[in-house]
C-alpha cells in the first residue's frame, strides 16, 4: 500500500487519492507496477483504512473543525479618500501642551540631556551622529569570513531546508491533495517527504547504478 501511494506521488502528484485510484482502475500498468492483481484492485477506504492505523490520535484533525469566529476588520475606504479621524482635536491639544511647557527642562541625566541639545555635540562634517555598531558586531563582521569555502558550505546547509520546501509544494504538488483531515495532510508530507529521500539515496549511488546496469544489460547500458 505505501509502494503504491508512493508511486501516487512520483507519477501523479497533481492529482489527488481518489482520482488516483480511478487512474489505477483504468491502467492495468499502474496495477503491475504498484503489485496489485488487476482483478482486485483495492478502492478508496482501503487507503484511508490503512493511513489510520498509523494515526495516533483520537480524531482525524488535531483542531476541531468549527472554530471561533475572527472579528471582522474594519471596512476600508475608498484609493484617496481621507481616512475619518477617530480623535479629533488631539494634534491641536498636543501642540498647545508643549508650546505651555516649552521653557521646561526635562529632569534626567546629563547624557541625556545631551541627546536632545540643539546645539550639537559633533563637529563632523556629515551631522550629529552617534556610532551605536562596534567592531566586534557578528552581524557585520562576522568570524567567518563572506566568500571563503566555509561560509559557502554555512550558506548551504541554511539554504537546504528552503530548497527541500520548495521541492514539496512545486515538484510534488503538495496542496493538490485537497484533503479534508489533518490526517491525510501528515501522511501526503510523510510520503513526500519519503520521496525525496529515495531520490537523495539513489543520486548518492548513481554511478554504481550505471555500473550495475552495464553489467546486468550492456546494450541498454
Amino acid at each position: 500500500m505505501f509502494r503504491s501511494f508512493f508511486l501516487f506521488l512520483l507519477t501523479n502528484p497533481e492529482k489527488g487519492l481518489t482520482e488516483c485510484v480511478n487512474v489505477l482502475k483504468r491502467t492495468p500498468i499502474y496495477a503491475i507496477l504498484y503489485g496489485f492483481d488487476y482483478d482486485d484492485l483495492p478502492v478508496v477506504g482501503t487507503f484511508y483504512e490503512f493511513f489510520r492505523r498509523f494515526w495516533l490520535a483520537v480524531g482525524n484533525n488535531l483542531k476541531p473543525m468549527k472554530q471561533p469566529k475572527r472579528k471582522s476588520k474594519p471596512k476600508k475606504g475608498k484609493k484617496g479618500e481621507k481616512a475619518p479621524t477617530a480623535t479629533p482635536g488631539r494634534v491641536n491639544r498636543l501642540v498647545t501642551w508643549m508650546m505651555r511647557h516649552a521653557d521646561k527642562k526635562t529632569p534626567g541625566s546629563p547624557q541625556v540631556e545631551m541627546l536632545f541639545d540643539l546645539r550639537g555635540y559633533s563637529d563632523a562634517k556629515y551631522g550629529r551622529t552617534y556610532h551605536t555598531h562596534s567592531s566586534d558586531n557578528l552581524r557585520l563582521f562576522p568570524r567567518t569570513a563572506r566568500g571563503s569555502e566555509k561560509w559557502r558550505l554555512i550558506y548551504k546547509r541554511c539554504t537546504s531546508i528552503e530548497r527541500s520546501n520548495k521541492q514539496e509544494k512545486i515538484d510534488y504538488k503538495f496542496e493538490s491533495g485537497r484533503h479534508r483531515s489533518t490526517m491525510m495532510w501528515y501522511i501526503r508530507i510523510y510520503g513526500i517527504m519519503t520521496c525525496q529521500h529515495m531520490y537523495a539515496w539513489y543520486v548518492s549511488q548513481k554511478d554504481e547504478w550505471d555500473k550495475l546496469k552495464a553489467t546486468i544489460c550492456p546494450t541498454v547500458a
